[in-house]
């Protein structure tokens, strides 16, 4: 798959972050440090979902066909008003549906220096796989 410009960007920056010392170069052992940290950032797409599912059901494509539904945590749904009944009083907790994308990002946690960068749909998963050397910490969405 070719490189988009984002992604050019990025190893350009790397290289000369590399030729001035900020970073070891990829081939040394250190690499670029022992601790990456990683994390996914969700965008909304530019879709209206009410206008789009009528859009769809004329037969026209998709606004967005790239786009998809994800869940980024958790958010309390706030308690019943007075008066009403509630088990717990506190609300519960619902995951937060958005549609859209997820930005995934390393960073080295030395310098903090990015790393790396992969845009992906809003189902794709926001942990990476780990690879050898590396511990991740991931929380369940």
């Amino acid at each position: 798959m070719p490189q988009s410009a984002l992604e050019r960007l990025l190893a350009k920056v790397l290289r000369l972050a590399q030729k001035k010392g900020i970073v070891p170069s990829l081939r040394s052992r250190a690499g670029f440090g022992r601790i990456q940290v990683v994390d996914s950032v969700h965008t909304i797409a530019n879709v209206n979902v009410g206008k789009e599912q009528g859009r769809q059901a004329k037969g026209k494509p998709p606004r967005d066909p790239h786009a998809r539904w994800g869940t980024k945590g958790k958010r309390r749904k706030p308690s019943p008003r007075h008066g009403e009944s509630s088990t717990s009083g506190r609300g519960e907790e619902r995951p937060h549906y958005f549609f859209g994308y997820k930005a995934h990002v390393s960073l080295n946690a030395e310098n903090h220096l990015m790393t790396s960068l992969t845009v992906t749909h809003g189902a794709a998963y926001a942990c990476p796989e780990r690879s050898e050397g590396t511990a991740i910490n991931c929380r369940g969405w």
